[in-house]
């Protein structure tokens, strides 16, 4: 894993000063090595971490005659396959890297060599004969890539701090802060930013003196049929080619479905594996003891570090220094430390995330099953349940966590059965990150809009499962994943989002949901091969304890932050008051987000 970075203006010559610059913004992403790449009116900059050919893997790397060269970030996962036809087709590799492949393949087949690759990454190729920049990023968006573009002038990076230290800090996009307000992150292609932007999953951008055009290469909707596959020889695949590295690869293990599925595969392949886990003193949040079991059952050699209010407090200043945008999901403070943790042990890890958007995990999936039953009931049954959400106190007893509280829970929820599908399963997945209920506004904003208008399937659990995809997995489970490995020096990797078994879910149709359980086909796959009680465990999640963090060790900090006078404009104290009368801690920590963001990033530009 590593982190890319570049310049191309062909109004003038880039400087080699400009490259290191920008490149040394992002040294926590590689801190093993760095190179860059500068002629006339191009500049590549690269910061290594070492996973694949230690010794002849720096970049940038270039072809044969020097005409093409690349930076990259990431892991293809198919590249020894791809080396072999490459030497058959008689090209000279001189490093046994998966980057230098990429020049090679786009010698024979030009950007269609992107579908040949099963990886996670993002890369800048230029091409000095066309004199034009190719950037790309992997089908799911498991890695990040910005770009501005002002004129003849174009400059990228892996993260939007690249871009900030060569521009003046743009305005805030009102569009974006309404989008984050809502959704607690800012949906690609858009950043917080105006004039800055996401590449999105999929996509190429091909810039050159004729101008900027952007491709989509990978469409998530038109999935080619896959060959009769059996999921268990697939993931047991997926894995293996996932666990391939020159440096030692681990797991982070919550002891849920997903890690518990690839620890049994992993420890099947390796003979040891190291496993990492945090835990909770509150009960209702600790996954500790289950990732224990897990980790005894399959023989890991597991660590486990509690995580306290003052943990977080400790890592709050190395996150606000790093953190470029605004992002509200809590868990990113926990997910640091367990990657820290990881990160003393192994440069590499598997991680679960995406099985829930892959494989329907979440709860709000069984609420679209119960939502198809409501045409059998009689109008009137119908109403009770709308007068009944109407009138659910604010304030009851806890729903599986102090964060939610349960009239408020169950008012969201039945104020959503009668919405369309996707208006239904963005205002429930609102309420789960914000504690907010959706606006119409929300829907009618893009990229939202466009989101609503693609040719989504009959059945109402695929199309929350590809809404999901699209917006919470790669712009908040993500971006989550990759900024805490990255700050830690650790890469993490993800095989429910390998290309196949991507190809796989979305092609089925036998349901994976009924209408009391979730992820049917791999709660299936473990008959016998883990026990009952781990394969029948229902979703958690990882969340903090908010409720006791902010009443308590929190509440100075989270208080100070909130009622800032820089950001009143955007949430003026009426707001905030309300949110703290009525408990609505979700919000309040939104607000403290983009507080502790905003002092850091972008003074004085509300």
């Amino acid at each position: 894993m590593c982190g890319i970075a570049g310049i191309v203006d062909f109004s003038s010559p880039v400087i080699s000063s400009q490259i290191g610059k920008i490149a040394k913004t992002i040294v926590h992403r590689g801190p093993d090595s760095g190179g860059s790449f500068v002629k006339n009116h191009v500049g590549l900059g690269i910061r290594r971490l070492k996973i694949i050919d230690l010794k002849t893997g720096d970049q940038p790397i270039s072809n044969e005659d020097g005409s093409l060269t690349v930076v990259f970030n990431g892991e293809i996962y198919n590249y020894k396959l791809i080396r072999e036809q490459l030497i058959k087709n008689g090209h000279k590799l001189k490093t046994t890297s998966d980057t230098e492949t990429l020049v090679h393949l786009y010698e024979d087949s030009g950007k269609d060599f992107l579908q040949k690759l099963n990886g996670m990454f993002t890369f800048a190729l230029w091409d000095e004969k066309k004199q034009s920049l190719l950037l790309a990023r992997d089908h799911a968006g498991i890695k990040p890539l910005f770009y501005h573009h002002k004129g003849s002038k174009l400059i990228f990076g892996s993260e939007i701090k690249t871009i900030l230290s060569v521009i003046q800090t743009p305005k805030i996009d009102p569009d974006s802060l309404f989008l984050y307000t809502f959704l607690g992150y800012v949906p690609t292609p858009r950043t917080i930013y105006q004039d800055i932007f996401q590449l999105p999953p999929g996509s190429t951008l091909t810039f050159s003196q004729s101008g900027l055009k952007i491709h989509q290469y990978y469409d998530l909707f038109s999935q080619p049929n896959p060959e009769p596959a059996d999921l268990d020889s697939m993931l047991d695949t997926v894995v293996s080619r996932q666990a391939i590295a020159d440096v030692p690869v681990g797991l982070l293990l919550s002891g849920g479905l997903d890690s518990s599925i690839l620890a049994y595969y992993l420890t099947r392949q390796k003979h040891e594996v190291k496993s990492f886990s945090i835990s909770f003193a509150h009960q209702d949040f600790n996954e500790g003891s289950h990732a224990a079991q897990v980790a005894k059952i399959l023989g890991t050699r597991h660590f486990d570090q509690p995580y306290s209010a003052s943990d977080l407090l400790t890592d709050f200043p190395v996150i606000q220094k790093l953190m470029d945008q605004p992002f509200a999901d809590p868990s990113l403070f926990p997910t640091y430390h367990v990657c820290r943790l990881a990160s003393s042990h192994v440069k590499v890890a598997l991680s679960g995330d995406g099985g829930d958007e892959v494989f329907a995990g979440y709860p709000t999936y069984l609420g679209h099953r119960f939502a198809n039953l409501l045409p059998w009931f009689p109008s009137s049954f119908k109403s009770l349940l709308v007068n009944l959400a109407q009138n659910i106190p604010a304030v009851k007893f806890p729903l599986f966590s102090s964060s939610y509280k349960f009239g408020d829970t169950l008012a969201n929820f039945f104020s959503g059965l009668g919405l369309p599908v996707l208006h239904r399963q963005l205002q429930w997945m609102v309420f789960f990150t914000t504690g907010q209920i959706a606006p119409e506004a929300l829907f009618k904003t893009s990229p939202i809009k466009e989101l609503f208008s693609l040719p989504y399937p009959q059945d109402q659990v695929k199309t929350a499962q590809l809404l999901d995809f699209q917006t919470y997995l790669r712009d908040a489970m993500l971006l989550k994943s990759d900024r805490a490995s990255m700050f830690n020096g650790l890469e993490v990797r993800v095989p429910y989002l390998d290309r196949e078994i991507i190809s796989f879910a979305f092609s089925q149709t036998s349901p994976f949901t009924s209408l009391f359980s979730t992820k049917l086909p791999l709660r299936n796959l473990l008959k016998g091969k883990l026990p009952e009680n781990i394969r029948n465990r229902p979703k958690k999640g990882f969340g903090l304890p908010l409720s006791d963090w902010i009443s308590g060790p929190l509440k100075t900090i989270v208080s100070d932050y909130v009622y800032r006078r820089d950001i009143s404009d955007a949430f003026p104290r009426v707001f905030v008051d309300a949110a703290w009368s009525q408990n609505h801690l979700r919000t309040l920590w939104m607000v403290f987000a983009f507080s502790v963001w905003q002092e850091q990033w972008a003074k004085g530009r509300i």
